[in-house]
């Protein structure tokens, strides 16, 4: 028993000797590998950290640029905007002219209907005038065919060929025993008839170039506010039109600065 005892004991020193013996000789063998394995971990870490560097400087360079296009048009933006608030500024002063021109065109238009009350009213006149003419005409006509020179008739030697049962009515500045005697002879100057309807006329005629001036001037007040109208109406049309082009300027500015700022920020993340 003894003897098996020291022989199990000097086996078991001998297997433990062996097993000391073969990872040191394997970790001889292995070692020409883990250098090589180490040295391609370094080189690699070394181009990664090359690589990474080299898209840092690029994602900085590129950060930059983008910064730098977002201050250019940001500055771009702001002249923009003060470019339209002076253009929204104009408009409103285009449309207090315009309201100006449209009160005015109101006062034109109060005036322009007095005027034509006025005209009416002298139109009126004259057609009352005229008829008064046309009436104290017809009296003098009527006065001028009584008061016609006598008519001679040789055969019987009558002096009157009318109104011989009556006498002639007395006038103004004749007694009765003179107007009842002959007739008014005419006078050179044409006697007071004459000069009557002379009067009339030259009023009448006066009275026509008056209401021809003043239908001339009221024409003129008729077309100066037609061509004020049409000048306003040019001025409003201008003015929308305008607007309409800056706020279509203005929505492409905003289209543009929010699509490079969506850029931005997608490159950023």
């Amino acid at each position: 028993m003894l003897v098996v005892a020291i022989l199990f004991v000097v086996f078991s020193c001998q297997c433990q000797g062996l097993a000391e013996q073969v990872p040191d000789t394997a970790t001889t063998q292995n070692d020409p590998l883990e250098d090589k394995l180490a040295s391609l971990l370094r080189e690699q870490e070394s181009t990664t950290a090359s690589l990474l560097r080299e898209q840092d400087d690029k994602w900085a360079s590129l950060l930059r640029e983008q910064d730098a296009k977002l201050a250019d048009l940001t500055s771009l933006l702001q002249q923009q905007g003060q470019k339209l608030s002076d253009q929204e500024r104009s408009h409103r002063q285009l449309e207090q002219k315009v309201s100006d021109q449209e009160d005015s065109l109101r006062h034109q238009d109060q005036k322009l209907s007095h005027q034509e009350s006025l005209l009416q009213e002298q139109g009126a006149r004259l057609s009352f005038q005229e008829a008064l003419l046309l009436k104290q005409g017809r009296t003098i006509q009527q006065l001028k065919n009584r008061h016609v020179p006598p008519q001679s008739f040789p055969s019987k030697n009558l002096r009157h060929a009318t109104n011989m049962s009556q006498p002639e009515p007395a006038l103004p500045g004749k007694t009765s025993d003179s107007a009842s005697h002959d007739v008014i002879p005419r006078s050179d100057d044409g006697g007071p008839l004459e000069a009557v309807v002379s009067h009339i006329s030259q009023r009448v005629t006066e009275m026509g170039a008056d209401i021809n001036a003043f239908k001339t001037q009221t024409s003129g007040n008729i077309q100066t506010l037609q061509n004020s109208n049409t000048q306003q109406d040019l001025a409003i049309r201008d003015a929308q039109s305008s607007t309409f082009v800056h706020w279509g300027q203005f929505y492409v500015q905003q289209s543009i600065s929010h699509r490079l700022l969506g850029r931005r920020g997608r490159l950023v993340v």
